[in-house]
């Protein structure tokens, strides 16, 4: 009997495919699929259309890597695939949905092998009651011991980082800059669930792209959002984050 750890995006984050840090077990390959299965993507009781669906994994000579999108009815088909072990992972403008999870195929499927894949995306945005804020990065601070500069760290501006806002139900596609104190804003903006892409800017490092979900809604936890740069646990990738 053989037990895998497999590695799941649970970061929102995290750009279509790529994978996160968090480790958790996966037990004999995961759940059972079916050789040919539906992936179904709902958004607040509806059908999501244009998620992006990707299966990876399956024969190590010859792997599988599938990228497939949903229709109208939220759903895509998987079909024919091999028997074997994959990943399967559903993002949305660059969100990922519940992160990927491992499955597996066997050459003669079960009677509890699965036929339907259901996700649910957009589940937990950042709730904010204004989509403006400053971007900055934490950096050591200087003229102590490395230990002194690491506890005692200062803020650094970022300027002229790109800001890109899509409404998640709407045409809305809007973009703009941090001004020269990292400030951010998006003026007049409708309630509702958007995704904030962020990239660019000159500190003293760029932002690494990333994405954001947020929700606006006057009761909304923040009253703007700072954005800083934050090391990643798995090397040298950078991420963002919202905090009051």
């Amino acid at each position: 009997m053989r037990f895998w750890l497999v590695i799941v995006a649970l970061v929102v984050g995290a750009a279509p495919g790529a994978l996160a840090c968090s480790l958790v077990s996966c037990i004999i390959g995961g759940i059972e699929l079916r050789h040919s299965f539906v992936v179904e993507v709902m958004h607040e009781g509806k059908p999501l259309h244009g998620a992006t669906v990707e299966v990876t994994g399956g024969d190590q000579t010859q792997p599988t890597k599938l990228s497939l999108n949903t229709g109208s009815d939220g759903r895509t088909y998987v079909k024919g695939l091999g028997a074997g072990e994959y990943w399967l992972a559903v993002s949305h403008l660059g969100i990922q949905a519940t992160g990927a999870y491992c499955f597996h195929v066997k050459r003669h499927p079960s009677l509890t092998a699965r036929r339907t894949a259901k996700y649910k995306w957009g589940e937990f945005p950042d709730s904010t009651k204004a989509l403006s804020g400053t971007i900055t990065e934490s950096l050591p601070g200087t003229g102590g011991t490395l230990l002194w500069n690491l506890s005692h760290p200062r803020t650094q501006l970022i300027t002229g980082a790109t800001f890109r806002l899509r409404n998640i139900d709407s045409s809305v596609d809007i973009s703009t800059e941090s001004d020269q104190e990292g400030k951010f804003a998006f003026a007049a903006m409708k309630p509702g669930l958007y995704v904030l892409h962020v990239e660019g800017g000159r500190g003293v490092e760029p932002y690494t792209p990333n994405d954001l979900l947020l929700s606006l809604n006057g009761a909304g936890r923040q009253n703007d959002l700072r954005l800083e740069r934050m090391e990643g646990g798995c090397g040298p990738f950078m991420s963002l984050r919202s905090r009051q």
